[in-house]
């Protein structure tokens, strides 16, 4: 019994000293070929560039935008082909800053109260001018000017004959296009007077002189005498008081009749 029992122990022993089993690690697989990428995302992208820069030539380069075409309205001192030539024709309507070339013709034509331009695609613009009303003529110097309602200098006077009452600086101070030379008050009092005086007193304007300040005028007419005048005061109540005067005192008067004291008129 006892014999038997050592040896299995000893099988039991050798078993536990057996080599260990060896693994050999399995090759690695051969690489597979790189699969090519497919081609139509990258002609998309191309087509993409494409439809971009035929886009901005369309836009920029084609002869469909190119101005031919310029409308002008409102223009009444200023001669229509002057305002187009501040445009170039075959230029693209769309690259024209609005903003600035109507900046421009304010700064260069001084009778322009505003303008606004306006782009009719593709090929034309329409160009809209509102002028300064004007109201009289300023002479200084022997150089005749345009005359706002606002008293402000705009432009020569062209060659011709005019309508509109004549106001000259016997002082012939110096002036320029955009300067204020008369309040609105005073170029209100000339036109009114201008106006009136035929209907009230049966003779006509032929020029307002300022002598020192434009609260005085004096109104020289066809009947041979000139009339003084107080332009802050109302034209319709002095061309009233003159009414007066002429109908009693016609024959007396050979140089000047005043009216620029309120109920008074003084004659010479």
């Amino acid at each position: 019994m006892v014999v038997l029992n050592q040896k299995k122990r000893k099988k039991v022993g050798l078993s536990q000293y057996r080599s260990p089993k060896i693994f050999i690690a399995a090759k690695e697989e051969r690489r597979k070929p790189k699969e090519r990428e497919p081609f139509w995302p990258k002609l998309k992208i191309i087509l993409l560039l494409l439809v971009i820069v035929g886009g901005i030539y369309f836009i920029f380069a084609s002869p469909i935008f190119q101005l031919k075409q310029i409308l002008v309205e409102g223009n009444r001192s200023i001669p229509q082909q002057e305002i187009e030539s501040n445009f170039r024709t075959g230029a693209n309507v769309l690259l024209i800053n609005s903003k600035d070339f109507e900046d421009y013709l304010i700064t260069k034509y001084p009778q322009i109260q505003n303008v606004q331009i306006y782009k009719g695609i593709p090929d034309a613009i329409k160009i809209v001018i509102f002028e300064k009303e004007l109201k009289a003529i300023w002479e200084t110097n022997g150089i005749k000017y345009f005359l706002s309602n606002h008293g402000e200098i705009t432009k020569l006077v062209d060659e011709g004959i005019t309508s509109l009452p004549l106001v000259v600086d016997k002082q012939n101070l110096p002036v320029s296009p955009g300067d204020i030379v008369a309040s609105p008050n005073f170029i209100a009092f000339i036109t009114n007077a201008n106006e009136n005086l035929n209907k009230e007193a049966g003779i006509n304007p032929v020029r307002y002189e300022i002598v020192e300040t434009t609260f005085d005028v004096n109104l020289y007419t066809d009947a041979g005498f000139y009339i003084k005048l107080n332009s802050l005061r109302s034209s319709k109540k002095q061309l009233d008081n003159l009414k007066k005067v002429l109908a009693e005192k016609r024959s007396d008067i050979h140089e000047y009749v005043d009216l620029r004291i309120d109920g008074w008129a003084y004659y010479k």
